[in-house]
C-alpha cells in the first residue's frame, strides 16, 4: 500500500512510519518542519529514517538513504497548489493525517 503520513517528523508520525515500513508499505512522510518545538528533534528523527537535513528542499521529494520504501517531502498543508500537484502525481492509497 502507498501511504502518506503527515507530521512525519513529529513523535507519533515517526513511530507510525516505522510500523508502516515494518509492515512493508511504501511510505512518504510529509512535514512543514515548523518551529512549534525544537526543530533539531525533527531533523534527528528524519535522519534516523535516512533523510539528512542538507538534502531537504521545500516541495522536493527526498529518498531515504537507509529505508528503500521511504521518501520525505517538506511541504505545508496550506500550500494548496503544490499539495494538489503532489497528490495528483503520487496517487496515494491512504493518508494518515497527524
Amino acid at each position: 500500500m502507498k501511504v502518506l503520513v503527515t507530521g512525519t517528523a513529529g513523535f507519533i508520525g515517526f513511530h507510525v512510519v516505522d510500523k508502516l515500513i515494518e509492515r512493508g508499505d511504501e511510505v512518504t512522510g510529509l512535514d512543514s518542519l515548523n518551529d512549534y518545538y525544537d526543530i533539531s528533534l525533527k531533523y534527528s528523527r528524519l535522519k534516523e529514517h535516512g533523510v539528512h537535513q542538507n538534502e531537504i528542499v521545500y516541495n522536493r521529494l527526498v529518498k531515504s538513504t537507509t529505508l528503500p520504501n521511504y521518501n520525505f517531502i517538506q511541504l505545508k498543508l496550506e500550500d494548496r497548489e503544490n499539495l494538489l500537484t503532489f497528490f495528483a502525481y503520487e496517487k496515494f492509497d491512504s493518508v494518515i493525517h497527524l
